[in-house]
């Protein structure tokens, strides 16, 4: 218990006199960080028990005036081994300052410009109080966060509503103090404590033991310097934050006056990152990501999978942390279940039509949701001139406005068909929202040519911004056989094969070209066999500090086959069935630069690894649907999807998904 004990003043200082007693037993928390220095400004250390080889040798006795700062009250020395408890890699630089009787401010700031001006110390404890404060004491105090020293303080054992001092001087300290408090085993507030009151920014409790603030603080001194050991780099203020930061909320929600920030965390102090985190690449800068996930291209993520390792990441105060890359990738556009989910998304939805003339129609709408994300409001402008089709789309998603059946019905259709090898580049084209112009020129009823120019974001769930021109060509050699083809040019910026922008594995910008050749045959009035093969190469350019270097040109293949139909059952009724090769790199290699770990001298520590972008295995996709209407138009679908190696991955499980789908029309 703390009592302040007050004298006649001398002078204009107020000097605050002080006794400190009891005893902590605490919980050994075992470390094998590097030594942290702990300057405990106390009745003096004793090297005993628990503090045998953990007690400096370079104190000073501030009472005796004299380099043995011998401990006869019992008080600093059971501070110190508290310390020592819960941080057994701590060493203890002992400071007396006060002996039976108490002591005062003048001793007290002597002792903290002491362990202010040793350059070893990062943590001062002190852990005493009283009422008032004097000047010396606040610039002793001063002096020492200036210094980049964590000052820890007892908020005293008085049970008022805001802390004694020095404690309530931590809002002052430039957020390097932090003011403690004492809670039961119940992590409730003990009735002695003082609470947090305006101090409640910097205020948090721990566990007392039963013997008063004096024995809380010394265990958040320890967690400070584990903290501080962990990443010498941290600033005293970047490492009270951490330690507020991560404590446990009690009391009422979020920072308030009894238990303010709430109750120390150690593990989550030195395990939760802070302000995210970033894995550290050239020129000392970082690529934010989020923790768990890091997005690829479906055409990358096959090649990386068993090449990525764990990888350094740092958070916003540069702590070091491993990040399992392995178990963070995903496929950002993977074929599989996504695609069926968003079959009989209707893209378009008009809301209004003008007829402008008898060849120009003004269409106002607003696309549905694709993939969880509400488009914005979209509109088309089509019309005709001549034997020249023109058509301008805006906002829309463009991932129907190319493909395989689309092209071969005049663009009217897109394909039965949940996976296309493509859409209009080997890389699933642009699926957000894009603005684009398509022109169509019909030089006779069998032959017709189109070129798009196509501006807007990459996928609905990324930002990555894309480019895409195509010119197409469709030659209907007689009432059964269509041939055409598409030659695509996609330039992506800040992105790689459709993966996160600004990402790991991005890079500045990439060029890819494609051809790609359709074919339908009409086997029958009611069933059809298309066909279609795609090859495409992609080069980059432009420097970008992600984790692939060094990166060759990229070669790719995508094919599939499909027979679909109709009046199978019913009159009203469609089936398909297809197999696919969903596009695979063949050939392409890079540079794999993994951050290993930090040296004290805060340089990074890579690995350059030499690997090929081609993957493992080669994905085989059936699929086969079958489509019925009924009433008012309403219908019902069923689907099968069976992959083999999965994702291009060999050792991958095969999967199948079955689908059913109700639409209702009312």
């Amino acid at each position: 218990m703390v009592r302040s004990l007050h004298y006649p003043r001398k002078s204009t200082i107020t000097k605050r006199y002080f006794t400190v007693l009891l005893v902590l037993s605490a919980t050994l928390l075992s470390s094998s960080l590097s030594a942290g220095v702990v300057a405990i400004i106390d009745s003096g250390v004793n090297p005993t028990g628990n503090l045998v080889g953990h007690v400096r040798s370079d104190g000073y006795d501030f009472i005796d005036l004299d380099s043995d700062p011998q401990d006869l009250l019992g008080h600093g020395t059971n501070v110190a081994s508290t310390v020592v408890d819960y941080y057994s890699g701590a060493s203890i630089l002992p400071i007396r300052i006060f002996a039976y009787g108490g002591g005062n401010t003048t001793v007290e700031s002597q002792g903290i410009r002491f362990a202010a001006n040793h350059p070893d110390v990062r943590v001062i404890n002190l852990s005493l109080a009283g009422e008032g404060y004097s000047e010396e004491e606040f610039d002793a105090l001063q002096l020492a966060v200036d210094a980049d020293k964590v000052v820890v303080i007892a908020a005293g054992n008085s049970g008022g509503s805001k802390p004694l001092s020095p404690a309530r001087l931590v809002g002052t300290m430039k957020g390097s103090g932090i003011a403690v408090g004492a809670v039961d085993g119940k992590n409730r507030i003990q009735s002695y404590s003082n609470r947090a009151g305006g101090q409640k920014d910097f205020y948090i409790v721990a566990p007392d033991g039963g013997g008063g603030t004096s024995f809380s603080a010394p265990i958040v001194a320890a967690a400070a310097s584990q903290v501080i050991d962990r990443d010498p780099h941290l600033t005293s203020s970047q490492a009270v934050d951490i330690l507020l930061t991560t404590a446990f909320d009690l009391g009422e929600a979020g920072t308030d006056a009894i238990y303010g920030r709430g109750l120390l965390d150690l593990s989550a102090a030195l395990n939760t990152p802070i302000n995210g985190l970033s894995v550290p690449t050239g020129g000392g800068g970082g690529i934010a990501i989020a923790a768990g996930a890091v997005a690829v291209g479906y055409a990358l993520y096959g090649s990386l999978k068993d090449e990525v390792e764990e990888t350094l990441a740092l958070d916003g105060y540069g702590r070091s942390f491993m990040i399992d890359l392995p178990k963070s990738l995903y496929p950002a556009n993977d074929i599989g279940l996504t695609s069926l989910g968003g079959l009989n998304q209707k893209r378009f939805r008009e809301i209004m039509v003008f007829e402008l003339n008898q060849n120009l129609r003004l269409s106002l709408g607003q696309p549905a949701v694709i993939n969880g994300l509400l488009q914005s409001r979209a509109a088309t402008l089509s019309g005709s001139y001549g034997r020249l089709d023109y058509q301008l789309d805006l906002a829309q998603n463009s991932s129907s406005m190319e493909g395989m059946t689309s092209l071969l019905s005049g663009g009217k259709n897109k394909t039965p068909f949940s996976v296309a090898p493509l859409n209009s580049t080997p890389y699933l084209g642009l699926s957000g929202s894009s603005d684009r112009v398509h022109l169509t020129q019909n030089l006779n009823d069998s032959v017709k040519f189109s070129i798009s120019f196509t501006q807007g974001e990459k996928s609905s769930w990324s930002s990555e911004k894309a480019s895409l021109s195509a010119l197409s060509g469709h030659w209907r050699i007689n009432q059964r056989f269509d041939l055409g083809f598409v030659a695509a040019r996609e330039r992506e910026f800040d992105g790689l094969l459709g993966g996160d922008p600004s990402s790991l594995f991005s890079a500045s910008r990439t060029d890819s070209r494609s051809l790609a050749i359709l074919a339908k045959w009409a086997l029958s009035p009611r069933m059809s066999l298309v066909g279609e093969g795609v090859l495409g190469t992609t080069s980059v350019s432009g420097d970008y500090p992600g984790m692939l270097q060094n990166i060759s040109e990229i070669d790719g293949q995508a094919w599939g086959l499909g027979l679909f139909g109709h009046q199978l059952i019913r009159p009203d009724d469609a089936w398909g069935v297809a197999l696919l090769r969903p596009f695979r790199i063949t050939g392409g290699d890079a540079t794999l630069v993994t951050p290993r770990y930090r040296n004290q001298d805060g340089s990074i520590e890579v690995d350059n690894k030499f690997i090929s972008l081609r993957p493992s295995g080669r994905e085989s996709l059936l699929e086969m649907f079958y489509r019925s209407t009924f009433y008012n138009n309403s219908f019902w679908e069923g689907r099968l999807q069976f992959r083999d190696q999965p994702l291009h991955l060999v050792d991958a499980a095969p999967q199948t998904v079955v689908m059913a789908t109700i639409g209702l029309n009312f």
